[in-house]
């Protein structure tokens, strides 16, 4: 019975360590140069919050471009969906509650998802929902993903 609770024990150390390792390694990515936590906070503060930037931009850029009924659908749309993207990265991160880690994966996990809406909206840009210049503007180019 001793054997089975540390075997157990051990497994789910090395679960755990594994998935925070696997996380911290793709968070870094595109972070490559900096060298302590509180850099590596920093710069993924500095992704999600341009993400953000680009999101914002492009919902802005969707609403002026739509009649009055979707644009108002849009807006409530996209206020469910940063209910959700903040209360995913705030579950997300829990795992890392009190850590130096923790900011770094809510950041990462917040643009993470928000480079995915980014992808899905941006085609609404272009006439037949396709890939086109007005879109591109909004590609994720050289920036890592988080998962």
């Amino acid at each position: 019975m001793v054997t089975l609770k540390r075997l157990i024990s051990g497994l789910a150390a090395t679960i755990l360590c594994t998935a925070a390792t696997g996380q911290t390694l793709r968070a870094q990515a595109s972070c490559d140069s900096a060298m302590t936590q509180m850099a590596m906070n920093q710069c993924a503060s500095k992704q999600a919050t341009a993400a953000d930037g680009r999101l914002k931009q492009l919902i802005a850029e969707l609403v002026a471009n739509s009649d009055s009924s979707r644009a108002a659908e849009l807006r409530s749309v996209q206020g469910l969906w940063t209910r959700y993207r903040d209360a995913q990265c705030r579950w997300d991160s829990k795992m890392f509650e009190s850590g130096s880690m923790q900011p770094m994966e809510y950041a990462g996990c917040f643009g993470q998802l928000t480079e995915e809406r980014i992808a899905l909206l941006k085609h609404q840009l272009c006439e037949g929902g396709g890939d086109c210049e007005a879109s591109r503007k909004y590609d994720n180019r050289g920036r890592t993903q988080h998962r």
